[in-house]
């Protein structure tokens, strides 16, 4: 049985980083502010899988890329996600919402 961990707080500067690709000032945790995080993310990171293939081959990646990998993927090629990475990585990056780790987000 794997172990329940959880993740408090991501690193300031990936949080940063995330926030600034999707234009979003830091907020404190509320459902407005979750509402408006989760609206900027699926208005700026596109629904795509090229990048999955791109990892698989180069990096020989075959679960979620790393979250600085993921985040400067979007930022550099203008990379996305599947529903699953887009997802989990959306909450994993919120502001201050403690959520489940999932075991491919290594930072």
């Amino acid at each position: 049985m794997q172990a329940d961990r959880t993740l408090a707080s991501l690193p300031e500067e990936l949080r940063a980083h995330y926030l600034a690709i999707l234009g979003v000032a830091p907020r404190k945790p509320s459902l407005e502010a979750l509402r408006e995080l989760l609206a900027a993310h699926l208005t700026r990171i596109p629904f795509e899988n090229i990048s999955k293939l791109y990892y698989r081959k180069r990096l020989g990646l075959v679960n979620l890329p790393p979250i600085r990998l993921y985040l400067d993927g979007i930022d550099k090629y203008h990379f996305g996600g599947t529903c699953y990475s887009i997802t989990t990585i959306s909450i994993c990056c919120s502001a201050a919402w403690d959520t489940k780790r999932n075991y491919a987000l290594q930072t």
